[in-house]
């Protein structure tokens, strides 16, 4: 337990051995003031809630970087973290002590980043920091997260208004002919961008036919490689029209098959990297006169099933969201309303129990 003396020039010490054992004192000008001290240090030290108060003197980013290190982390997710850490909070975190940050400190810091980041990557980047204050709460560096009780303003709605098969075609039609069937592939299967250009010739099924999704295209050190999909339900297998089969062909006949028998290639015959494609995408957008991002061919195959009257598990199938749920926040209000297929269901079944009743009993 600890103990207070007087020290020779008046002031009042607070002396006890932390859960190591190591010797601690701390001074105080006030005897109240180390009475004080001592009643919570006696109390935190029978709880087993005991904090080195010098262990929340490590910056955010020496404590951050020893957390992202130790992480279990995909490559891809590895290569966000570090990213979205470096960009977007050591510039303005990073040399705070972690002892130091209040949760206003991070109210103003998430509120910084309004407008500059779309709402998803603000959330997301919050709920790294949100970790590495948690595993500093696990690692007795801290008592509490300043966290807590604190979260990032909610993302805008992610319901999304797709782009028409026409305006699809106005995009294929423009971009570079090397290209135009990687806008034709996600507009007729649904497949992220990192995924259309990742399809190897081996996942065409000409059978079915169908494409098999296994893998994608991730950015790693500015370097796009194979690597899985975004979710384990990201797995599947995606049906896809004849005329699809008769692009790949012809694509392959005329520029050949790139790395690992990857479909799509660039211009130098290697994997497409998503800056490439995305500049590619976005010239040719701009000459068709069309607002969408190359996510929008995966939003209009999606409003096609809807509109053709596929299910929610139909359309999460094929999108592979990991959830019914996902596919209704972003797609649901493109269902039709059933209100009136409803009333009539309903009247169909109970009109002539009701009313026949009440006619006989009128006549």
């Amino acid at each position: 337990m600890s103990s207070i003396s007087r020290s020779p020039s008046g002031k009042w010490w607070v002396r006890w051995r932390d859960p190591d054992g190591r010797q601690r004192t701390k001074t105080f000008p006030k005897q109240a003031l180390a009475k004080q001290y001592q009643t919570q240090l006696d109390a935190r030290l029978l709880e087993g809630t005991y904090i080195d108060p010098s262990a929340g003197l490590i910056t955010f980013a020496e404590y951050a970087e020893r957390w992202r290190k130790a992480q279990d982390h995909r490559p891809l997710t590895e290569d966000n973290v570090e990213r979205s850490l470096r960009l977007h909070v050591y510039p303005v975190l990073g040399d705070r002590p972690l002892k130091s940050i209040r949760k206003t400190d991070l109210q103003a810091w998430a509120k910084s980043l309004e407008g500059r980041l779309a709402p998803s990557t603000i959330n997301v980047t919050c709920r790294y920091v949100a970790a590495v204050f948690n595993a500093a709460v696990d690692d007795e560096i801290l008592a509490t997260a300043p966290r807590k009780g604190w979260k990032p303003r909610a993302a805008s709605s992610k319901e999304v208004n797709p782009p028409t098969p026409d305006e699809i075609i106005a995009v294929a039609n423009e971009i570079t002919p090397r290209y135009r069937p990687i806008v034709l592939t996600m507009a007729a299967t649904g497949l992220r961008p990192a995924e259309a250009c990742g399809l190897t010739i081996d996942a065409v099924d000409r059978v079915a036919p169908a494409v098999k999704v296994d893998r994608q295209l991730v950015t790693i050190a500015g370097k796009p490689e194979f690597g899985p999909p975004k979710t384990e339900s990201g797995n599947r297998i995606v049906p896809i029209p004849e005329w699809l089969v008769v692009e790949f062909d012809a694509h392959v006949d005329e520029y050949g098959l790139g790395p690992d028998s990857v479909i799509f290639t660039n211009t130098r015959g290697e994997l497409v990297a998503r800056h490439q494609f995305g500049a590619a995408w976005r010239s040719a957008a701009e000459r068709a006169g069309v607002d969408a991002t190359p996510h929008g061919c995966r939003h209009a195959y999606a409003s096609v099933l809807i509109e053709a009257g596929e299910s929610v598990k139909v359309v999460q199938k094929r999108l592979g969201h990991k959830s019914a749920m996902l596919t209704l926040d972003v797609y649901g209000h493109l269902w039709k309303s059933s209100d009136e297929s409803t009333r009539v269901a309903i009247s169909n079944a109970y009109d002539d129990l009701v009313c026949s009743p009440r006619v006989a009993n009128a006549s």
